[in-house]
């Protein structure tokens, strides 16, 4: 039952609310004290206080608390939020902490734990920013979850010899860690249990320990070195990522597989050695790492086809003789049969010709080439994954062997046989680009990053544009979508920064999201209705544009801001004025709309005359010229639409 003490003898236990629990002692649920100093007693009316419950003096404004040796347990929440809390001792009988006891006490900055506690739990010091040191018993055998997560100033810590598993979360965010002694006995580290101590530089892990989760130690950028123990079967995805400081690692000859993202990242790793026993090498493993080098031992069976993307150091990948799926020739990746390239290093610059007989290119196999800007290939290949090439910057020109049944190339662009698809634009190419009549589809990335593109202009006979076909094309400023492409896909335009103006063909029904980040977009011509379907996040990132719309177009009303495209005379482009005793000047509107130009002597009436009539062709520009002009004394031009 729960009890206010406040008619009891003894008035200062009257700031406390208790419950009697059924040994006849009581539980402290509730304080309504004040500030200072508070020592709770062993004892209220005569009856033993055995327990702190839950919430009982959370956000309470105390600065020291004296615990007495009769309690037995601390309930979750119980001094949360006591943010002028400076120091707690947790007494002798005590066997264990609740959830987040301590959390968010943002002024404590010591803590004693006796030799009676065996777990903390869940949060238990989560989130208190000023402590700098905790002594913990032996006896403690489980470090929960998220115990002393974002303790940013905690600078040394002594794990308890008795410790058998470190929970998830445990130590994330411990910016001021530095050193730490993993003791024999620890078994488990959980999922991040370490990850952003940013200033953690050395680990000494035991032989006891045989499962290391996931994220442990990401993001640990002081990190310098690491040796796994043999004892280590078990490794997460992505343990070690963006520890930019790593140079060292051994890894445990007892590891069946390095995980997703093992050393994303990890810049100052410079050479790896993958050894027996490991059977697998996840995607993105070495991601964007600093490797040069890395050997690949017999037993390994599996590699994930991005595991070197964006090692732009690594000059050679050397596979054992007598591993049974995998090769290597002149530091290439390929499989054992040499028919899939799976990796060439791209560390390695200059030109390159695929071996005769290779028959497959995998997945970004020349991806994130930095130096590379030749490439033969040969008339064995028979597919190339999409994309090959991606992020290659000094690729000029790639060459398709004669005689190749399933791909071509012209003027160092690749594409299929019969020049239908487009699949790829060297991003090196210098000057612009028109692309031929005969493709049908461009593959996705096809002119990723390719800053020689200026305007470009994409025929009716294409009908599909893949993903980021145009994407992070820096010096783009305007594009034409001819008119059979019908829906306009994801990213085809983003982080085009300098994109300005798009004009859309006669059939676009909807788009996804293909102007993400073109910032300084500021117009969109649309020659039919408004699009049935508009991505979340198409405009993502564009400050301000314009939509302008054809006469008669409908259901323009969710388009903002609408305006009405009308044809416009072209006067600084050099085609207004005389020439050839005609006074004549460019007019520019969709292709294909009919432009009726007019003429009058005197603006003081409104009889407006036509002298001729126009049909704009594909590329959306006619000249006008007026042969009777040199007949009158001035004529003032209008245009409008039939």
């Amino acid at each position: 039952m729960g009890l206010w003490l406040l008619g009891l003898p003894g008035a200062a236990f009257a700031q406390f609310t208790v419950t009697t629990n059924t040994d006849n002692t009581v539980t402290i649920t509730g304080y309504s004290g004040s500030d200072g100093s508070l020592t709770i007693p062993c004892s209220i009316n005569g009856l033993t206080v055995t327990g702190i419950g839950w919430y009982s003096f959370s956000s309470s404004g105390f600065t020291n608390v004296t615990i007495p040796d009769s309690i037995v347990e601390i309930g979750g929440d119980a001094f949360r939020n006591c943010a002028g809390l400076k120091t707690v001792v947790i007494p002798n009988g005590v066997t264990g902490l609740g959830e987040y006891a301590f959390a968010g006490c943002a002024g404590l900055t010591n803590a004693a734990i006796a030799n009676s506690v065996i777990t903390l739990g869940r949060g238990a010091f989560y989130d208190c920013t000023s402590l700098t040191s905790i002594a913990m018993p032996n006896s403690i055998s489980d470090l929960g979850d998220y115990t002393f997560q974002n303790c940013t100033s905690l600078a040394n810590i002594t794990i308890p010899n008795g410790t058998i598993n470190i929970g998830d979360y445990a130590f994330n965010y411990c910016a001021s860690l530095t050193n730490l002694t993993i003791p024999n006995g620890v078994s488990k580290i959980g999922n991040n249990a370490f990850s952003f101590c940013t200033s953690l530089i050395q680990v000494t892990l035991p032989d006891s320990i045989t499962n290391i989760q996931s994220g442990a130690f990401d993001t640990c950028t002081s990190l310098l070195s690491i040796a796994m123990p043999n004892s280590v079967t078990t490794l997460g995805g992505y343990v070690f990522e963006n520890c930019t400081s790593l140079s060292g690692v051994t890894i445990s000859t007892n590891l069946s597989s390095i995980g997703g993202q093992m050393f994303a990242y990890c810049l100052s790793l410079t050479n790896a050695i993958v050894p027996e026993g490991v059977t697998n090498i996840a995607d993105y493993a070495f991601l964007f790492s600093g490797i040069t080098n890395i050997a690949i031992a017999s037993s390994v069976r599996s590699i994930g086809g991005e595991a070197f993307v964006g090692c732009t150091n690594l000059t050679a990948i050397t596979v054992e003789a007598d591993n049974e799926f995998y090769s290597s020739v002149a530091g290439v990746l390929y499989d054992k049969d040499k028919a899939l390239l799976i990796k060439y290093p791209e560390g390695i610059g200059g030109s390159f010709s695929i071996p005769g007989g290779v028959t497959r290119i995998s997945r970004y196999a020349f991806g994130f080439c930095p130096g590379l800007t030749n490439i033969t290939i040969p008339n064995t290949i028979t597919n190339i994954e999409d994309p090959p090439f991606y992020d290659a910057n000094s690729l000029m020109a790639i060459t398709v062997e004669a005689g190749n049944a399933f791909y071509s190339s012209l003027s160092g662009v690749l594409f299929n046989q019969d020049q239908t698809v487009l699949v790829k634009f060297p991003e090196g190419k210098l000057g612009g680009y028109v692309i031929p009549n005969t493709v049908t589809m461009i593959w996705s990335y096809a002119f990723y990053n390719s800053p020689s593109l200026i305007n470009m202009i994409i025929p009716d006979s294409v009908y599909v544009i893949g993903v980021g076909a145009f994407s992070f094309c820096p010096n783009l400023t305007s594009a034409t979508l001819g008119n059979n492409i019908t829906f306009v896909s994801d990213a085809l335009f983003s982080n085009c920064t300098n994109l300005n103006r798009v004009i859309f063909g006669h059939n676009v029904i909807g788009f996804g999201s293909p102007f993400s980040f073109c910032t300084s977009l500021t117009a969109l011509y649309f020659q039919t209705n408004a699009p049935g379907f508009v991505g979340q996040w198409a405009f993502y990132g564009c400050p301000k544009f314009t939509s302008y719309f054809l006469p008669g177009a409908t259901s323009w009303f969710f388009f903002y801001p609408p305006v009405p495209w009308l044809p416009q005379m072209q006067t600084t482009d050099g085609s207004l004025g005389m020439q050839t005793n005609q006074f004549g000047f460019n007019i520019n509107w969709a292709s294909g709309q009919t432009v009726v130009v007019e003429a009058i002597t005197n603006l003081s009436n409104s009889d407006w005359q036509p002298v001729q009539t126009n049909t704009l062709p594909s590329s959306g520009t006619a000249y006008f010229s007026d042969p009777q002009c040199t007949n009158y004394p001035g004529r003032f031009y209008r245009l409008r639409s039939p």
